[in-house]
């Protein structure tokens, strides 16, 4: 074989090399991993995390994620009769409003979170004694009348008003003017229940 012929193969050779070299580094650099596991080890931490998130319901007590800093605010008897005192301003100015709904609402919470707080059933007894349903009247009446003793005796004297003013709603006449004469010994100066005393006297 002659030199320019041997030359000829060692060329032909290294292109064929090459070309096998050149044609290996692109399947390599193509070469890409199932595309399904990446996403799936990105989503499902997320999808595990946000999961628990929707399962609590509110006012479920017996959940541990349950850990709302506004529970704390019934562990003090203060900050629950503070809580259920603005709930009763609030049925208050509803009611002013005309709302009686909204009233009513806040009313009854108010005596679902403080369930000794006179001034709550002394509300509700004074909104169904002014629509004449005189049975629910009597009822809060009494029962602000009971739990009256902590607060200060002038509403106390309030409490005894209203109840004095169911008893002679329906007719009670000799309770309802002993009613007004304690409204009076807690707070002499209580015109209403004077001005009740006087009304119901001749009864």
């Amino acid at each position: 074989m002659g030199y320019r012929a041997l030359i000829c193969c060692v060329l032909v050779w290294r292109g064929v090399a090459l070309a096998q070299e050149h044609r290996l580094e692109e399947e390599v650099l193509t070469d890409e991993p199932p595309p399904s596991r990446a996403p799936t080890l990105a989503t499902t931490p997320a999808a595990t995390v946000a999961a628990p998130a929707t399962t609590p319901r509110p006012g479920n007590s017996n959940s541990s994620t349950n850990e709302s800093p506004l529970d704390l605010l019934g562990t003090s008897p203060a900050l629950q009769r503070s809580s259920s005192l603005k709930l009763v301003e609030e049925g208050r100015k509803a009611l002013q409003r005309g709302q009686l709904p909204e009233a009513v609402e806040a009313y009854e919470r108010s005596i679902e979170v403080d369930p000794n707080n006179a001034v709550g059933y002394f509300f509700l007894g004074k909104m169904y004694f002014d629509r004449q349903q005189y049975d629910q009247a009597h009822a809060f009446a009494n029962r602000a009348v009971s739990l009256g003793t902590p607060f200060p005796s002038v509403w106390q004297s309030r409490f005894a008003v209203l109840q004095g003013n169911v008893l002679a709603a329906i007719g009670r006449f000799a309770e309802a003017r002993r009613t007004y004469e304690r409204a009076l010994g807690l707070n002499p100066d209580n015109n209403e229940a004077r001005a009740a005393l006087a009304r119901t006297s001749g009864n």
